[in-house]
């Protein structure tokens, strides 16, 4: 939860999904806000739809970080940068 509340982001909830692709999205995130929309979890996995978008915000973040794009390989990379710094 530390890495969520270090987040440089004003994370907003929406019912869609607002970015087309990966500049927008980033934009936005240069701005100091994140729009994460329901559209990007299933909510049903999650017990607390906060967890989801806690989740997805860091995500995203990290999408930033390492500059990845909406393509398969960029989310391989983005999934790969957010799991490194999990236990095993």
């Amino acid at each position: 939860m530390d890495e969520f509340h270090q987040l440089p982001l004003n994370l907003q909830f929406s019912n869609y999904a607002r970015y087309e692709n990966a500049q927008e999205m980033f934009a936005d995130i240069q701005r100091g806000q994140l729009w994460v929309s329901a559209d990007s979890y299933d909510s049903a996995v999650y017990p607390n739809p906060i967890y989801g978008l806690i989740f997805q915000g860091m995500y995203d973040w990290d999408r930033y970080l390492i500059g990845s794009d909406f393509s398969l390989e960029g989310e391989i990379a983005a999934y790969k940068f957010t799991a490194k710094p999990a236990p095993s």
